[in-house]
């Protein structure tokens, strides 16, 4: 992978811009500030109450009507007095004190306890604040929000006053066809007749699980479609782009060959969780058609036409569920051309049962995948050979037909969506994977199947779509914890690996400079990267 040569380029390029002894020297002056995201003022960052996206009490996406959290600043502490009422106290500022004791005993607060009462990294957690931070439990009927805006007002008393977030364990899709998509989830559901096997699928629901706490949005991800075209299905509403017909000339893109390709974009980006039908991998991706055949066949040429398109319109992310034969001199140059273009390709092996993969994807600028049944066993007309990186379902896969129907269609055509959709949603955790990157991931990530290691018929092994999300690293050299972004939790992690690495050539994490040790110009690249 070429990770490291990226994280490199950018360590160089911040160095040049910091001079991170100078902020190490002001970090022990500032650390509580930056580490609570406090503006310069350090006055507790309450000017807006976040209430959530849903902004409801006691509903996932809302907050709790019963707690809010607070952070004390340093020397200040929460008192009960004997008539149980209680206050934030600190010396010399008795004003303030009334002040909260008055707040929490309108809000009938009857307990407020550490939220960390005995943390084993203690000087960790005080850089953190996580000693200071308390939960304090509100009275049936209280306004939290009016609790929470208030308290916030006493900056001399707290760094940080929060409403607590609602959330849970995400839960499956609620499409009311997904328990039947045994290839994101077989349970050993009956496919065609027979119950699979439990287990052998892509993890779909724990990939659905990562993005939703990653807060993964795959909108700005645009799939170039080589296909028979896209009908205007419901699970695809305003995500199908202006695209070309090729062999028509014009510019009308519907499907062409009995849904194929709407049943190949269903795979990659159905709408999930809306209560419909299934759920496709990237559930906000948009789609731009390119029709290639003339019904269900054409010419070597129209590919080689689409995919250079495709490359000029600044598509990045290509799938093709095509099986062609002669592997033209014209077509093979596109497939240079979009791979010079850093195109990310993903092609079939092809449906004949054969030794010998179908072009595009016997080239090796493409991903070439083979499809697999409910049993983790290569589907009998899935070609192999030695160019094939990997396999996926494509046995009797539930997805789109016409414009709000369903059906199940069979082939390396339906194996090629899940890796599709699974690289969609790697680029909207990390937009700068090139197609080397995207292709190590998937290879490294995949379930060896068949042989052990590499073998003609399987390639690497199995999509596993929760695995291969979960090794895309950040594009953020300082992003520690890998949620996305540069903030407290990172700086704790790197504070909390101080010194020495204890093993060089393995390195460290935190050592963001490269140097065996973790120190001030880490925490100057840390802190120059903080979003």
């Amino acid at each position: 992978m070429k990770t490291h040569t990226y994280r490199q380029a950018v360590r160089r390029g911040v160095r040049r811009g910091l001079l991170a002894t100078t902020i190490a020297c002001t970090l022990a002056a500032s650390l509580a500030t930056v580490s609570l995201g406090a503006g310069a003022s350090g006055h507790a960052s309450v000017a807006s109450i976040d209430r959530g996206p849903v902004a409801l009490p006691d509903v996932e996406g809302g907050y709790a009507s019963t707690q809010i959290l607070v952070r004390a600043r340093p020397g200040v502490v929460p008192t009960k007095a004997a008539d149980g009422s209680w206050s934030f106290t600190r010396l010399g500022d008795a004003p303030r004190t009334a002040a909260s004791a008055r707040l929490l005993r309108d809000a009938k607060v009857g307990d407020v306890r550490a939220l960390a009462p005995n943390p084993r990294h203690r000087e960790r957690a005080a850089q953190l604040g996580l000693d200071r931070t308390y939960l304090v439990r509100v009275g049936a009927g209280a306004d939290v929000v009016a609790l929470a805006t208030a308290l916030g007002r006493l900056t001399t008393l707290f760094e940080l006053v929060e409403l607590d977030g609602i959330g849970g364990l995400a839960a499956p899709p609620n499409d009311p066809s997904y328990p039947e998509q045994y290839a994101l989830n077989n349970t050993g559901q009956i496919v065609s007749g027979a119950p699979g096997t439990p287990g052998a699928d892509i993890n779909g629901p724990e990939a659905f699980d990562l993005a939703a706490s990653l807060g993964l949005n795959t909108s700005s991800i645009v799939v170039g479609s080589l296909d028979s075209g896209i009908n205007p299905h419901d699970e695809l509403a305003g995500r199908i782009l202006p695209g070309i017909n090729v062999p028509d000339g014009t510019t009308i893109t519907t499907d062409e060959c009995s849904s194929h390709g709407t049943h190949v974009a269903g795979i990659v980006g159905a709408a999930g969780n809306n209560a419909l039908g299934v759920a496709g991998l990237a559930w906000q991706v948009q789609f731009k058609p390119y029709v290639v055949v003339n019904g269900c066949n054409g010419p070597e040429s129209a590919v080689a036409t689409a995919l250079i398109a495709a490359t000029d319109d600044g598509v990045k992310l290509v799938n093709m569920s095509l099986q062609y034969f002669q592997g033209s001199t014209a077509l093979k140059n596109a497939v240079q051309y979009a791979a010079a273009a850093d195109v990310v390709m993903v092609a079939a092996t092809g449906n004949a049962g054969s030794s010998s993969i179908s072009f595009p994807a016997r080239w090796p600028e493409t991903i070439a995948v083979g499809a697999t049944n409910q049993f983790d066993v290569r589907w009998s007309g899935s070609n192999f050979g030695p160019e094939i990186d990997l396999v996926a379902p494509g046995f009797s896969v539930l997805s789109l037909t016409n414009t709000n129907t369903y059906g199940t269609k069979t082939g390396t055509s339906m194996a090629v969506p899940h890796v599709t959709g699974t690289i969609a949603l790697m680029l909207a955790k990390n937009p700068t994977l090139t197609p080397d990157d995207v292709r190590n991931i998937l290879q490294s990530t995949a379930k060896d199947l068949g042989t052990p290691g590499f073998d003609n018929e399987y390639g690497f092994g199995r999509l596993d779509a929760f695995a291969a999300l979960a090794a895309t690293p950040s594009p953020f050299p300082a992003d520690l914890d890998g949620d996305g972004s540069v903030g407290p939790a990172d700086l704790g992690i790197l504070l909390g690996a101080w010194g020495a690495c204890a093993d060089c050539d393995a390195g460290c994490d935190a050592d963001l400079d490269g140097d065996c040790a973790v120190g001030a110009q880490d925490l100057g690249i840390l802190l120059g990267s903080w979003s």
